[in-house]
């Protein structure tokens, strides 16, 4: 059985980092006690550890860097595209607007129809009171003669 897989085959935990655990903190140590073979190997440590966080703080960089110039190049995108569905959403909907201002579009038949049509029965009534009139505009007394109450 391969040393890294347990009896079970799951794979084993990784082991995390102790403080015995190389680092460039950790490798500046009094090298002057040490043998001369040993020194060179503990700077040479010391220096390819330090680069290895340097390389992974300059790909971390890099990496939050193109994720937000993408992220925000996708907004943009997104926005455009949006204000362009928006704006042929409306023009239909000024299309038809224009269309029935325009003489000859509907008839009077499909006019009064569309007139009476969202009052439903309540207005149709209320029309029929007034004599098949609508109010034309002009000078409305502000209460009602005693006539018109029938109070006479």
């Amino acid at each position: 059985m391969p040393p890294d897989m347990t009896k079970g085959g799951a794979p084993a935990k990784t082991r995390r980092p102790t403080s015995s655990t190389p680092t460039s903190a950790n490798l500046s140590t009094n090298l002057t006690a040490l043998p001369p073979d040993m020194a060179l190997a503990v700077r040479l440590v010391a220096e390819i550890v330090t680069k290895a966080e340097r390389d992974a703080q300059h790909a971390a960089a890099a990496w939050k860097a193109g994720y937000t110039a993408g992220f925000r190049e996708g907004e943009d995108i997104g926005h455009s595209r949006a204000e362009h569905e928006m704006h042929d959403h409306w023009a239909s909907i000024a299309a038809k607007v224009r269309d029935l201002g325009k003489p000859g579009s509907l008839t009077h038949a499909e006019f009064a129809a569309r007139r009476i049509q969202p009052g439903g029965d309540a207005y149709l009534a209320a029309y029929q009171r007034r004599g098949g009139m609508d109010y034309t505009g002009g000078p409305v007394p502000w209460e009602p003669t005693k006539e018109e109450q029938g109070a006479a």
